[in-house]
């Protein structure tokens, strides 16, 4: 590997940290993400890299939505990150629209925000989320995996300290 050869110093490890599974409706209610934001100084390199919420090869598919999952990363007490995956009630392909099984996740994330109102930190994709849910609109899966994309950079930085 290059960063043999390279040393730490001037290079970044990139982890695809996300367990992703082959169907939404696999998914556990939480997943261990990742430690990189703390390691990676100790291992004497200049950042890390990750990809974000996402795996590192796209996933073939296609075709109406089973199950519809919202990833949603959160730091625990020990300087570690989690992801929590909240998932639509409705898991048959044939039955439901995306939209709607979107605002069915989503009422299980804020279920779990009204039970540990701190557990995520403010964010922009948190935010768009509070207003799709607010005003019961569904909103597409493209939009949502951008809120929790965003999410996610919001979380990692605020690890981070920025």
């Amino acid at each position: 590997m290059y960063a043999a050869e390279l040393g730490p110093t001037i290079t970044v490890d990139v982890e695809d940290s996300f367990s992703a599974q082959s169907r939404n409706a696999d998914y556990p209610e939480d997943d261990w993400f990742s430690d990189a934001h703390v390691t990676f100084a100790e291992d004497g390199r200049p950042g890390f890299a990750d990809f974000t919420i996402l795996p590192a090869m796209p996933q073939p598919g296609g075709g109406p939505a089973g199950a519809v999952s919202l990833h949603l990363s959160w730091e625990n007490g020990s300087d570690r990150l989690h992801v929590q995956h909240f998932l639509s009630d409705e898991r048959d392909r044939n039955l439901g629209s995306a939209g709607g099984k979107i605002l069915e996740a989503l009422a299980h994330l804020q279920a779990e925000r009204a039970r540990h109102p701190s557990k995520f930190r403010a964010s922009p994709g948190l935010a768009a989320f509070d207003l799709v849910h607010a005003q019961r609109h569904a909103t597409s899966l493209v939009k949502s995996k951008q809120y929790q994309i965003s999410h996610h950079i919001y979380t990692v930085a605020a690890a981070l300290g920025a």
